[in-house]
């Protein structure tokens, strides 16, 4: 078994740290935007974070949002504002016991971030579905994602647990984990661009240090994009990234390799980042903006 501690003090991993400590504030990458084929580039990851643009909206299922600005924006700062205020209402919801204001919260996260699905399908029915169990299970995952010893799933396993004595899988899709990040402390959201720009970055890593293969520790899983065209697998010829294949357990583990290694990034090498309110999510948005094509 992998704990936090296992995996923090591999050498490889080490290594990789040190080199993202040494080498990204000197990171250059650029794309054309589908939608609007305009170039967007960043010469460092702090220079991505500053660059950071995703249209979002949702809807006040709460009907307590006095600021109407707050349901629709694009930077980083409207999208934290709103991430703030609907993390209050999840944390009052599971504190009160309260089903329903829980699952308007999980979705309005969902909704935020593009991946709500339909009452009859997705992410939405996922959480509907959970019924009464919902606030037992956003507690127990809560409490299973910040123990110190939650530990990376072996082959064939599977994370899980327990609600009312009863084994329960833990959900993990692009969806999920963006309300795993609201609700657990040092939580990065690992989406597929998330996980393409890990994976760009672990390939310079290897090419720079005359890797012939991928280690397992830093064997970082992608998203494709919805449209074809849109690259977002980080693969070379000598080095080969899997895609998401609907394992929960591998993209669990995967987002547990990326809380541990940003936890572990020295900010004092970064101190634009360190000067962030919330560094982690800072850094998880300078890979989003990444990711978007590699």
């Amino acid at each position: 078994m992998t704990t936090k501690a296992d995996y923090t003090n591999d050498q490889v991993v080490i290594d990789f740290i040190n080199w993202l400590n040494n080498t990204t504030n000197n990171f250059k990458h650029a794309y054309i935007q589908e939608r609007t084929k305009v170039e967007w580039r960043c010469t460092s990851l702090y220079d991505a974070f500053h660059h950071y643009d995703w249209p979002y909206s949702f809807q006040d299922r709460s009907g307590r949002i006095l600021d109407s600005k707050m349901l629709k924006g694009r930077r980083y700062h409207e999208s934290a504002e709103a991430l703030a205020y609907i993390k209050l209402e999840l944390v009052a919801a599971i504190e009160n016991d309260n089903t329903k204001d829980a699952a308007n919260a999980c979705l309005m996260i969902l909704e935020w971030g593009g991946v709500l699905g339909t009452a009859s399908r997705g992410n939405w029915k996922k959480v509907i579905d959970l019924n009464d169990d919902l606030i037992p299970y956003l507690r127990e995952v809560k409490a299973y994602f910040e123990s110190d010893d939650i530990s990376l799933a072996q082959k064939r396993q599977s994370h899980f647990i327990k609600i009312n004595g009863k084994k329960t899988k833990i959900i993990m899709n692009a969806g999920f984990t963006k309300i795993y990040s609201i609700l657990c402390t040092d939580f990065i959201i690992y989406d597929g661009r998330v996980g393409a720009a890990l994976g760009l970055l672990v390939r310079k890593f290897l090419e720079s240090k005359n890797y012939s293969s991928i280690p397992n520790v830093l064997d970082f899983r992608f998203g494709n994009a919805k449209t074809k065209s849109v690259n977002r697998n980080p693969s070379s010829e000598n080095f080969k990234f899997s895609a998401f294949n609907n394992s929960d357990a591998l993209h669990i583990n995967s987002n547990l390799m990326a809380n541990w290694i940003i936890e572990k990034i020295d900010l004092d090498k970064h101190p634009e980042f360190k000067k962030s309110n919330d560094p982690t999510r800072a850094l998880e948005s300078a890979l989003f903006m990444i990711g978007y094509r590699v």
